[in-house]
């Protein structure tokens, strides 16, 4: 008898019993955040559909919400089926279906976070230009999606459930989503994830990129503002003087920057006349 039939089925229940516990505190963040993405992003798509004028942010904000939806009521509940069976996944269609959402809804949210700062840039450093219409925002939500599906297809190939050895118990394997262990894959997989990796940082980069040239014109609108506002108000206080007296004292404070010549031995003062602010 071999160490593999020492294992039975009971002893793999209670290896994933003895994982979950473990794993535990991950479970219930996870849960945490589905109900609360649930509600949060329910309640942006309620008031953003009922009671905030379309606009082409709207479609935006509407479409992120939609893919955390899509998040919260299919990815994070297969991902806790996940946990609590680390070595014991029960079906490889839920696998796919956990992958590829999870690569679905995370690009998509990604690249309309894009549109949503391309289109902030546009409406800060280049107000006089063309903006996005609301047909042009559906048309980029639309293709955005399309690129989505075309990045997150893969998953459904290269996952699947995979017998795995158990570290904690020699002998007994598990069986867990993940991808495929064919040697003829580990080149498509490798590039799959590097292609991946690569959109994640251009993603970053151009977000970065764009919100950094949207506050440098945001402090340069302000100040600008304040400025145009302290002149303003320094014109306002002002009243000329409207007594002997009171231009006596105004000239005692004019500054004298200027002499023009009028003879050898007569000079004229030119006076420019400076407010004491």
């Amino acid at each position: 008898m071999n160490n593999s039939t020492m294992f039975t089925s009971y002893h793999l229940d209670q290896i994933n019993d003895e994982m979950a516990i473990n794993v535990l505190p991950v479970i219930l963040l996870i849960c945490i955040y589905m109900f609360v993405g649930l509600f949060g992003n329910s309640l942006v798509a309620y008031y953003y559909g009922c009671f905030v004028k379309p606009s082409p942010s709207y479609y935006f904000i509407v479409a992120m919400a939609i893919y955390d939806i899509i998040l919260c009521c299919v990815s994070m509940p297969l991902e806790i089926v996940d946990l609590r069976f680390s070595y014991n996944f029960p079906s490889a269609m839920a696998c796919k279906i956990l992958r590829f959402v999870n690569y679905f809804s995370s690009t998509a949210s990604g690249l309309v976070l894009i549109a949503v700062a391309v289109d902030r840039y546009r409406k800060v450093c280049q107000p006089f230009k063309t903006q996005m219409t609301m047909t042009t925002a559906k048309i980029i939500i639309g293709g955005l999606c399309f690129a989505s599906l075309c990045m997150a297809w893969p998953a459904l190939v290269i996952y699947d459930i995979n017998v795995v050895n158990i570290s904690s118990a020699p002998g007994l394997n598990g069986y867990d989503c993940t991808t495929i262990r064919n040697k003829e894959y580990k080149v498509y997989i490798t590039i799959y994830n590097g292609v991946c990796f690569l959109i994640f940082i251009g993603c970053i980069t151009t977000l970065i990129v764009l919100y950094i040239l949207i506050g440098k014109k945001l402090c340069h609108l302000k100040k600008f503002r304040f400025s145009a506002t302290a002149r303003k108000s320094s014109n306002v206080n002002y009243t000329p003087p409207t007594s002997e007296s009171e231009i006596d004292a105004n000239f005692r404070r004019f500054k004298p920057v200027v002499y023009a010549k009028q003879s050898k031995s007569t000079f004229i003062p030119l006076f420019q006349i400076e407010r004491n602010k």
